[in-house]
């Protein structure tokens, strides 16, 4: 719809001889248009240097219309070429209204042979009949938004950087459609519920296509709730019949509030401003995509570690131990959660049974003298790699401190 200079029709016209085609005869023929509709601007095109070859005629017949192209075509011997029917779609058509090309069947004197200065037998041309070109359907151009399934909602700590708030996704029907604007609206709920917080916890916010930043950082501005960031000037072009997600990313203010919850979405579809190849302005269907909040962020004030014992394997398990070899002693998870943490200080507490949660005497430390650490994902020591000592004697018996251990867990 509202197209110009839109391909409907295209063949190849291949010559054994020097000629030159006098009468080059089409048809169109139209289904669904009424009065003030139509395909307007119809005209032949030489594709090999992207020229046209003929005169402008607006096809708004309801039935059928013959084209007659009168503009001298030369050929060389051997020579083949290709043309292109277009047309301009007219603004008024509706969706559905279609388009039918055809090149008519070649008459006495349409063509004529220049080697021997004779009009070409019709007999000799092959095919000798109609060559009819594919139905031409109007469409129109659009961009379906949804919201998209990742990131999903989670809890971030106060100073969080480069955050995934919310995943919008974008598909484009019928044509490439060029996104030039896109407005996000923000709010909040729990510990409080103010435009305030709002713009002040979130900060430099972007539009992202997976790691690549596709627009300008904004902030939330607004006087009440919702607050509000329109991205201009994107100039991002998605394919025709492909789907992108763009995902809105920021970072949390190291003063938020804790406990509020923090959703971005969009209000309206028309709160995306998008033009098809043409730079027409298209119809934007779908949702208002997590206006009901489905993608959401707590802001927390600080993350927390949690130690167990993990499951019990072949090495971990009550077993007995050589002397003077090196033994698994255990094996315990830990668990980072809401933010990435780092590990720096241990106590390793030895006992001799394992119901024995206190430092004991120095037994331990002549039976097991060094422990050392180990990843158990990567498998690689960290740490000293001379061990950490288990203390002999005093308060601290059977224990061993681990100190400046840089040992880093991702985030859950």
């Amino acid at each position: 719809l509202r197209g110009n200079d839109v391909t409907v029709f295209d063949f190849t016209i291949a010559s054994a001889n020097n000629i030159e085609i006098k009468n080059l005869r089409l048809n169109a023929t139209t289904t669904g248009i009424t009065t003030d509709e139509g395909f307007n601007d119809f005209k032949l095109w030489d594709t090999t240097n992207n020229s046209v070859i003929s005169s402008a005629t607006d096809i708004a017949s309801t039935t059928g219309q013959n084209v007659t192209i009168t503009d001298v075509i030369n050929f060389s011997a051997g020579q083949s070429k290709r043309f292109k029917v277009t047309v301009d779609v007219d603004a008024d058509n509706d969706a559905g209204d279609d388009i039918l090309v055809a090149l008519l069947a070649w008459q006495s004197g349409d063509i004529r042979n220049l080697d021997n200065n004779t009009n070409v037998a019709t007999s000799t041309i092959v095919p000798s009949g109609q060559v009819t070109g594919n139905v031409q359907d109007t469409v129109t151009p659009g961009l379906e938004v949804q919201l998209s399934g990742s990131p999903a909602s989670d809890s971030f700590v106060k100073g969080a950087t480069n955050v995934p708030f919310v995943g919008f996704s974008l598909r484009a029907t019928s044509d490439d459609i060029k996104i030039t604007s896109l407005k996000i609206s923000a709010s909040t709920t729990g510990a409080t519920s103010t435009i305030t917080t709002i713009t002040s916890d979130l900060q430099s916010l972007a539009l992202y296509d997976g790691a690549t930043k596709v627009s300008d950082t904004k902030s939330l501005t607004g006087s009440a709730l919702p607050g509000t960031a329109t991205f201009s000037n994107l100039n991002y072009t998605i394919k025709k019949g492909e789907t992108k997600t763009f995902t809105v990313k920021g970072n949390i203010s190291a003063a938020a509030t804790a406990q509020a919850v923090h959703f971005i979405y969009l209000a309206a579809t028309t709160d995306i401003t998008a033009v098809d190849s043409q730079s027409n302005s298209v119809t934007i269907t779908g949702s208002t995509a997590n206006s009901g909040a489905t993608a959401a962020v707590t802001t927390l004030a600080s993350g927390d570690v949690t130690v167990a014992m993990a499951t019990q394997d072949g090495e971990s398990k009550a077993r007995l131990v050589i002397a003077g070899a090196t033994e698994v002693l255990g094996k315990f998870r830990f668990t980072s959660a809401n933010e990435a943490m780092t590990v720096n200080k241990l106590s390793i507490l030895v006992t001799p049974t394992a119901n024995d949660a206190t430092a004991t005497s120095t037994a331990v430390s002549d039976e097991v003298s060094v422990v050392k650490l180990y990843d158990g994902t990567t498998g690689a020591q960290i740490g000293n790699s001379s061990g950490y000592s288990i203390i002999g004697s005093g308060a601290s018996s059977g224990i061993a401190l681990v100190d400046s251990l840089g040992w880093a867990l991702g985030k859950n």
